[in-house]
């Protein structure tokens, strides 16, 4: 497979996808998933371009509302790292080192290394397997690419047992808010029941952990 795309999958551990998922240097072969490493192309390879389309003035300098729309037209051509970009909407001041309220190249390319270092390989678990799944069948159906796959977070889950689950919830401002407890437990059982799209496997789930709460688990042997 490596040389059949060109060495484009040369040592890769799952197959290298762009932002369509579509194996890079193969035709016609599509991945999701942990099958999937989507390549996230480095903001600093674009800095000229993200810089002249913003320096509205061609003054050789950013502003502060130029530095705002240099963000705004990155975030809307990497919607990847569009969730890193927005937070450094606030560190003009800081990115401007000699203190002359703009931004020369040399500042933004700073910035944009940030971002670059803060953007990271998509998690492997079933909530982006399943976004994934869904917007690839969504493409499939369309043929609509649009800006690509982009992963939403909607937090994470985890059964603990003892009737005690954990979830990290996103809150404002795309703060992770982590919860522990029994009450959590119930959260869980409710969006794992509501996941299942078979009915018949929902009354059997339903009637084990039924059965489980009054008689407790099964744990003999055979």
């Amino acid at each position: 497979m490596a040389q059949a795309s060109g060495n484009a999958q040369a040592r890769a551990r799952a197959l290298r996808v762009n932002a369509g998922l579509e194996a890079m240097g193969l035709k016609d072969i599509w991945a999701t998933g942990d099958a999937a490493a989507v390549d996230n192309p480095k903001l600093r390879a674009q800095l000229k371009d993200l810089f002249a389309e913003a320096d509205a003035d061609n003054s050789g300098y950013l502003d502060k509302d130029e530095y705002n729309n240099c963000l705004a037209i990155a975030a809307r051509k990497f919607p990847q790292s569009a969730e890193h970009i927005r937070k450094v909407a606030k560190y003009f001041a800081d990115a401007d080192l000699d203190h002359d309220g703009r931004l020369s190249m040399t500042e933004l390319d700073a910035v944009l290394d940030a971002v670059d270092k803060k953007t990271r390989a998509y998690p492997a678990t079933a909530q982006v397997a399943a976004q994934q799944g869904s917007w690839l069948a969504h493409r499939f159906n369309t043929d609509d690419v649009g800006a690509g796959f982009i992963y939403q977070h909607k937090g994470e889950l985890c059964y603990l047992g003892n009737e005690k689950a954990a979830a990290g919830l996103v809150g404002s401002g795309n703060q992770e808010v982590v919860l522990v407890g029994e009450t959590v437990s119930a959260l869980w059982h409710g969006a794992y029941f509501a996941m299942m799209r078979d009915q018949r496997m929902k009354l059997k789930v339903g009637f084990d952990w039924a059965k489980a709460r009054v008689f407790g688990r099964d744990t003999s042997r055979c």
